[in-house]
């Protein structure tokens, strides 16, 4: 889904970055502040980021577009992406149900508009049962199900007998030990015994080629399956908050030392991966490390508690070893004669932003005194310290590295 012009590129990138939390919308100019809001909420993540990334170029700087409710078009869409919109625009007006974000004159609006285009392209879009059939779930395909049948004269429907290639995995016991439990597989569940008790209902007493009919039905039958997977969903979410509470610094620092032992920080990359097997942990990491990748931040900690481990070696490097070391990680490392005369010490840049390990090494004004002493990081000063040196600051901008 390329954006048509410059300015949808740029607008799908405003929005895409408030629903990625990275801009705040007070910051958006007032007079754009709206589209883009519109189009945060009634966007997924993913698609507002295929927009976003379209290349400028040839692309002119406008189109004639449309913004309804949720959906943003122009005439320079193919036409598979006009028909997937319209389906979705169709949909929302079909199913409609009272609290949803955007009013359903907005769903209708959309797609008539979107059918207007697709007219004059000489594009059919007549809408009927087998339509609305194919959106009674994401696809025609009900876990295990096959495709959606009714019954007839003689024959019974998809509801009444399992069909397709999933039966030959139902036996399947790692798979569904696998499974069992989760939302997709409760939701899967679900939806097979609520269409089946739908088919059987109303097999005598429902007209099926009344399009109205079948609408309502089906609208009935996904606003229950909403409110049971939404209380699915919120119980996910308390047993993730519990599971979340069981975690602290002293636990995590003695999962720390479990894993690093035995030569376990070797692999502190796997290590890292497999701690999504610790129920709570990553989630515990993101809440305690907001800016840093959850798996990221557990690799490095494995790494330095490995190495906090070490004997505190008493080999002392002179200064050109100490230099050679200091230059894998900063870019700007002098002498201090070079600075202003003075014998013995390195001079380093207070001010380029180095990092040691994935955090910034001088920071004079920073304000996290958990993991900085007086603005430099402790885990770098604690190598400083290992190879008998130590940071002194000279000015905001400046540190100098001394021997001990």
């Amino acid at each position: 889904m390329p954006s048509a012009s410059k300015s949808q590129q740029r607008l799908m990138g405003m929005a895409y970055a408030v629903k990625d939390g990275s801009l705040e919308l007070s910051d958006i100019d007032p007079a754009y502040r709206d589209k883009v809001k519109s189009l945060s909420d009634g966007m997924t993540k993913k698609d507002l980021k295929k927009y976003a990334s379209t290349k400028h170029d040839g692309l002119p700087e406008t189109v004639d577009e449309a913004f309804i409710g949720p959906f943003v078009f122009n005439d320079k869409m193919s036409d598979e992406e006009l028909k997937g919109m319209y389906d979705a625009a169709l949909d929302g007006y079909a199913y409609y149900q009272k609290g949803m974000h955007y009013a359903k004159s907005d769903y209708k609006k959309a797609y008539q508009e979107i059918e207007k285009i697709l007219k004059k392209r000489g594009v059919a879009v007549d809408e009927d049962f087998a339509h609305a059939a194919q959106h009674i779930t994401p696809s025609a395909n009900i876990g295990g199900m096959g495709p959606v049948v009714l019954p007839s004269d003689g024959t019974v429907g998809s509801g009444d007998k399992l069909s397709g290639p999933g039966i030959a995995d139902i036996d399947d016991e790692e798979e569904t030990k696998k499974q069992k439990g989760t939302v997709k597989n409760l939701q899967a569940e679900e939806l097979a015994l609520t269409f089946k008790a739908f088919l059987n209902e109303q097999n005598e007493a429902m007209d099926y080629n009344d399009p109205v009919l079948v609408r309502s039905r089906v609208a009935k039958m996904r606003a229950d399956d909403m409110k049971k997977l939404d209380a699915l969903k919120k119980k996910e979410e308390k047993e993730r908050k519990r599971a979340m509470k069981r975690w602290n610094q002293k636990k995590y620092d003695q999962w720390l030392e479990d894993v690093a032992s035995n030569d376990g920080w070797k692999n502190a990359f796997d290590m890292a991966q497999n701690a999504e097997h610790e129920p709570g942990l990553i989630d515990w990491v993101k809440k305690e490390f907001p800016y840093d990748d959850a798996y990221q931040r557990i690799q490095w900690d494995i790494e330095a508690f490995a190495e906090s481990a070490e004997p505190i070696t008493e080999k002392k490097l002179d200064r050109d070893d100490m230099i050679t070391w200091i230059e894998k990680y900063m870019d700007f490392v002098r002498t201090t004669e070079e600075f202003n005369g003075s014998q013995g010490g390195i001079w380093v840049s207070g001010e380029n932003g180095d990092e040691y390990k994935g955090r910034v090494i001088y920071d004079y004004y920073s304000e996290d005194y958990k993991n900085r002493t007086f603005g430099v990081d402790n885990k770098w000063e604690k190598e400083l310290n290992k190879r008998g040196w130590y940071s002194e600051w000279h000015d905001a901008g400046t540190s100098m590295i001394w021997p001990l």
